[in-house]
């Protein structure tokens, strides 16, 4: 298994090891799917290097030879800061320096960010350099090769068992399979993922060498060896380490086992030596065995500490902002939900994307999973695009089940239900039970026309699992489907998948003749299907008589090479199997697909010339076909006759002429080279002469080298930059592009040169017309900032004249200053604005372009958005750009690169214009674009701000402990508060302390100073012994003083109390907290907002309109009338003191 099969976008499927010349290769794959086994084994095999993403920035760029092929892995853990910006902005900013290296990335699909992705790393490759492919599943022999490497008795029984148990999708996946075969060894099927995660872990930590198996280590319990390897893995997920060791060594990412108070030492050296962690024997270091192995242990262990009295929130602060996870521990997020079913409805809020595809919804109980799918579709408004390129079923299986089908009739049938979330419900079906009453739905679904064709062969897919109800439907269809123009591919798959259905021979051949017919066709619309497989062989002289018949009726081009395509094929099967031959048949057959005068395929080609070489060889009568086939008449120019001669051509002849006149050219260099160095100076050559040497030395570099032409350039600049400006003039004149492209790939001369030739030319070339001035520029264009290209360029501008090239230069000057050339802009007319938009998308390159993107301000994205919006669809006929690639969707196509790329700016403005465009009605056709671009920037701005915390404070926070930053102190303190409410919930009096009494029965709320005082009793017994004081009126800077300050050395949690009865308890956030106590340097932006809740009477009304009817209705609308931006630093609490039960 050191190949294995990917797939391309393009849906091609081939060996990884095919595309090894690639540029840039990212590799996307399930948890387990064997992304890091194919790396290490594939760097190996090709003399590679294999690193981590953290491995790969820790290197000095310049020590990694130019030219090496760099294999490197995981890239979803490491989507966190690093140093001063997202570790994927770091990556590819190390990728840059590196010189002319092969690059291959791997990353989970569900993590990997598509389009959004590969714009951060076109700024190293162009996208026509970038090759995204997904690891495809283990093939019927890779899963046997596995299944012996595991020590299987009967691979081929243990295959089949595993597929009754309902493991048969899982069986593709390197690790499902591996941890199926630990199970299985030991007479146990686990019902579930989670079951088989906790038998197979259960038994890789029990399995430790003979002598490891003595003395103590023998008398550890599974639940022992299983909470210890836990804390291991959580510490390694949630820390900034890369392990823990055994030895005394000065390495601060590997901590000492013997410092690590998680559990006994005893049992912690037991976890250390079982196949759930690798050993370096060198350093004495481990490290976990495997990511996903590892999200399951450590969501167990931090389950452990739940019930073992760790409050929840904390554990969730641990995992991101909010609670929502980070990239890299979205597994850990994910399993805890089943470990914490009781809160599992938490964990979906935060991410119920990454709770399907990590961890094991196939096992929670039909409430969980309908609130699941609610979660999904709520996610799909918001972000269209969640599920980016990840298209795996792996995690859908078991998903579906009876109770759910409501729910997704309702989905399915609602075209307003955004067309990602349609797709995962389809998916869900094609690899769930079979759900008879989804029937009708799925029929109705795949008969529609209005929907998309993936779609509706998803619904096809799904109806297929539920039998004889599935195939009546299906059978229907093919004669409704007849009647509509794009069901042609879709009747196509019906017949390819469901042969139950009865189809004959002539259905085929019905169904080319509807092809045949239709005005438009997509490329291979049925040549994909292999129809021709379906035939049986007494049926194929039938058809090959009836495709005749097809192909004498008048038809579009693309579906009479399919037809003929098609009948190739049968053609070959013909001459391979038929017993007795009929060679004027078979003639004329070929005759008629001759007649048509399309391009063969030459494999095709081959094939039938090999079939009928086989045939002669076998049979007496046949002798001679061949030549036979070629003189019938219609066949003489047949390929498949004689295999293709090489001919010699007419250019042959003219080698020597050519190889002459170059010896002579550099039989006159060295001539003249020779003059130099007997004391002529260059410039008393003739200008002629001296450009030619210049260009000729240049083109074979090694102008740079020659000691005459240093002195010539420092002492004759102007000559030598005015003697190349000639020869380019000259070329330019003739309408040349040879010496500039000379120019433009030498590497021996300073780009500077480049620019100043350029330069002088400007003002001569932008004379000559057509499209050289575009050509000469093109190069440099993004010099726009150099002093003397920039005032050239303004020069020519406001003389003037400029012909078809103003167009030009006004977008050269909107990618420098789009305020400065707008007025000009908006004095074109439109079919010039139209071109504008057209260079702009070529030259900034960001959707097809000739370089990688520019580096635009946020306020360009936006300009350039308004632009193209305004003159959408922005179609021009001119001699620079074609109708072809100027259409509707390349605007449309052009407009969402330039809303991805935005999503790529790490500042406010990004997400600030993005939510001005989400709310212009002229950006509607882009609205999902738009959500897409903010979930991306939402994602990326919560990984680059989560920097992993030291192993020493992650240890104290899971022990109970408080770290000293602000964020921590904020968490502890929310706790404490949240204990205290229950305190009040749980005592019938003790709410009556922040009451005034009479006579023993509570009168009237205290004043808010009184009830400060007693949220502070409760508060300091708390806080003090963790060395934190919490002292009232405390003074802030501008001498202003906070309700309660909760501080310890420099670092000052700010809360501001109100009694829910204050005039200005809705304001107060802004006002007060954040207006006046935040900004308070030991703040640092952070702050808490309490409320005394005395009951509704006396309350106002919120900014909606509405009074709260108790605690839990405040708290959600004060939280409603926070900024996003405010969340993760300002946090609300409701504190109910009415005494209602």
């Amino acid at each position: 298994m050191d190949d294995r099969n990917v797939r391309t976008l393009g849906g091609q499927i081939a060996p990884f090891s095919s595309f090894q010349e690639q540029a840039c290769v990212v590799l996307l794959g399930d948890p387990g799917a064997g992304k890091s086994h194919l790396f290490q084994t594939t760097a190996r095999r090709l003399g590679g290097q294999y690193l981590s993403v953290r491995q790969f920035l820790a290197l000095n760029p310049a020590k990694i030879v130019s030219g090496s092929l760099l294999f490197i892995d995981a890239l979803d853990e490491y989507r966190c800061h690093y140093g001063d910006m997202p570790a994927i902005d770091k990556l590819v900013e190390r990728i840059g320096l590196l010189e002319q290296c092969r690059i291959r990335l791997s990353c989970r699909s569900a993590d990997w960010l598509g389009k959004s992705d590969i714009n951060v790393l076109s700024t190293c490759y162009g996208e026509e350099e970038i090759t995204v492919l997904r690891l495809q599943p283990l093939g019927e022999d890779e899963q046997l090769e596995v299944a012996r490497q595991c020590n299987v008795d009967d691979p081929v029984v243990f295959l089949q068992q595993a597929s009754s148990h309902g493991f048969d999708e899982g069986l593709g996946n390197p690790l499902t399979l591996r941890l199926l075969a630990e199970v299985a060894n030991n007479a146990q099927w686990p019902k579930t993922r989670t079951a088989l995660f906790e038998h197979a872990c259960a038994i890789l930590l029990n399995e430790h060498n003979e002598e490891h198996l003595l003395g103590k280590l023998s008398e550890l319990s599974d639940e022992q060896l299983l909470l210890a390897a836990g804390g291991l893995c959580a510490l390694q997920l949630l820390a900034d380490i890369d392990g823990v060791s055994a030895q005394e060594i000065r390495e601060p990412r590997l901590p000492l086992i013997k410092n690590l108070p998680l559990c006994s030492e005893l049992s912690i050296r037991a976890a250390l030596r079982s196949r759930v962690f690798l050993a370096d024997h060198d350093s004495g270091a481990f490290h976990q065995s495997h990511k996903v192995i590892a999200e399951f242990l450590a969501a167990r262990y931090l389950a452990k500490l739940f019930f073992n009295g760790v409050p929840l929130t904390r554990l969730r602060q641990l995992l991101g902002p909010e609670g929502q996870p980070v990239s890299h521990l979205r597994g850990v997020h994910a399993w805890l939900c089943n470990f914490l079913p009781a809160h599992v409805q938490l964990f979906i809020d935060q991410d119920p994307y990454g709770v399907l595809s990590y961890g094991d919804a196939a096992s929670f109980s039909s409430q969980s999973k309908q609130q699941l799918f609610a979660a999904l579709a709520q996610l799909a408004v918001i972000d269209p695009g969640f599920r980016g390129y990840d298209r795996s079923t792996q995690a859908l299986v078991g998903v579906a089940e009876p109770s759910l089908a409501p729910c997704f009739e309702v989905l399915m049938a609602d075209s307003s239900t955004p067309y990602t979330l349609r797709l995962l419900v389809l998916d869900t079906l094609r690899v769930g039970c079979p759900m008879p009453d989804l029937c009708n739905a799925l029929y109705e679904l795949m008969i529609s026309s209005d929907r998309r064709l993936d779609e509706r062969f998803y619904a096809l897919e799904a109806l297929l699992k539920i039998g004889a109800s599935g195939v009546a439907a299906m059978r229907e269809a093919m004669q409704v489907l007849s009647r509509e123009r794009r069901g042609t591919r879709l009747r196509a798959q019906i017949l390819r998948r469901a042969p139950m259905i009865g189809w004959k021979a002539e259905d085929i051949l019905e169904l080319y003749g509807h092809s045949l017919t239709e005005e438009t066709q997509q490329p291979s619309s049925l040549r994909s299907w292999q129809l021709h497989e379906l035939i049986s062989g007494e049926d194929i002289p039938a058809v090959l008589d009836g495709g005749v018949m097809l192909l004498a009726k008048p038809a579009n081009k693309e579906a009479t090479h399919e037809l003929v395509d098609f009948m190739m094929s049968l053609i070959i099967r013909y001459v391979e199997t038929a017993p007795d031959l009929c060679e004027l048949r078979l003639f004329a057959w070929l005759n008629h697909v001759n007649a048509m005068s399309v391009w063969f395929s030459p494999a095709q080609c081959e094939a039938l010339r090999n079939a009928l070489v086989s045939r002669e060889g076998s049979d007496l009568a046949w002798e001679g076909i061949r030549d036979r086939a070629a003189s019938f008449e219609g066949l003489e120019n047949f390929p498949f006759a004689v295999p293709a001669v090489k001919t010699v051509t007419e250019s042959v002849v003219d080698e020597e002429p050519l190889s002459f006149r170059v010896e002579m050219l550099d039989e006159l260099v060295a001539q003249m080279e020779l003059c130099f160095e007997q004391g002529m100076m260059p410039e008393e050559l003739d200008p002629a002469l001296l450009e030619m040497l210049i260009f000729r030395l240049m083109e074979r570099r090694r102008l740079g080298e020659r000691p005459w032409f240093k002195a010539f350039r420092e002492r004759q600049y102007d000559v030598y930059i005015e003697c190349m400006a000639f020869r380019l003039f000259c070329d330019f004149a003739e309408g040349l592009n040879s010496g500039a492209k000379v120019l433009e790939l030498a590497t021996d001369i300073p780009h500077s040169d480049k620019l100043d030739v350029v330069t002088r030319l400007m003002p001569s070339v932008i004379s000559l017309g057509g499209n050289l001035f575009y050509h000469m520029v093109r190069p440099y264009y993004r010099e726009l900032d150099s002093p003397s290209m920039w005032r050239s360029m303004w020069a020519l501008f406001c003389e003037g004249g400029l012909g078809q090239n103003k167009t030009l230069l006004i977008a050269l000057g909107l990618l420098m200053s789009f305020e400065r050339f707008m007025p000009a802009l908006k004095d074109l007319n439109e079919q010039e604005r139209n071109e504008v938009v057209w260079f702009l998308r070529d030259l900034s390159g960001l959707a097809r372009g000739f370089a990688g993107p520019m580096n635009l301000t946020t306020q360009q994205f936006f300009d350039f958005c308004r632009l193209v919006a305004q003159q959408y669809p922005a179609q021009v006929e001119s001699a620079i750009f074609s109708p072809i690639n100027t259409r509707a969707e390349d605007a449309g196509y052009f407009m969402a690169s330039l809303i991805g790329h935005v999503a790529l700016k790490n500042c406010p403005d990004a997400k600030t214009g993005l939510l001005e465009l989400q709310l212009d009605s002229s950006f509607a056709p882009w609205q999902d674009n738009i959500k897409h671009a903010l979930a991306i920037h939402a994602a990326r701005q919560r990984d680059s701000h989560h920097i992993r915390r030291g192993w020493k404070e992650i240890v104290c926070l899971l022990e109970g402990g408080v770290a000293e930053d602000i964020a921590s102190l904020q968490l502890l303190v929310m706790e404490e508060l949240i204990d205290v409410a229950d305190s009040l919930r749980g005592n019938l009096d003790l709410h009556k302390l922040f009451w005034n009494e009479i006579d023993g029965k509570i009168d009237s709320p205290k004043w808010e100073e009184s009830c400060r005082d007693v949220l502070l009793s409760f508060l300091r017994p708390r806080l003090e012994p963790r060395g934190f004081s919490a002292e009232p009126e405390a003074h802030m800077h501008d001498d202003k003083r906070v309700d309660i300050a909760v501080q310890k050395g420099s670092t000052k949690l700010v809360v501001e109390l109100k009694r829910n009865l204050h005039a200005d308890v809705w304001k107060a956030i802004e006002n007060q907290l954040k207006a006046l106590y935040t900004c308070d340097p030991g703040a640092q932006g952070y702050g808490i907002y309490g409320v005394f809740w005395f009951g509704m009477q006396g309350v106002k009304a919120g900014p909606d309109g509405r009074v709260p009817g108790n605690a839990k209705e405040m708290l959600e609308q004060l939280e409603s009338t926070l900024e996003t931006s405010d969340r993760a630093r300002i946090k609300i609490f409701v504190l109910d003191v009415s005494g209602a039960k």
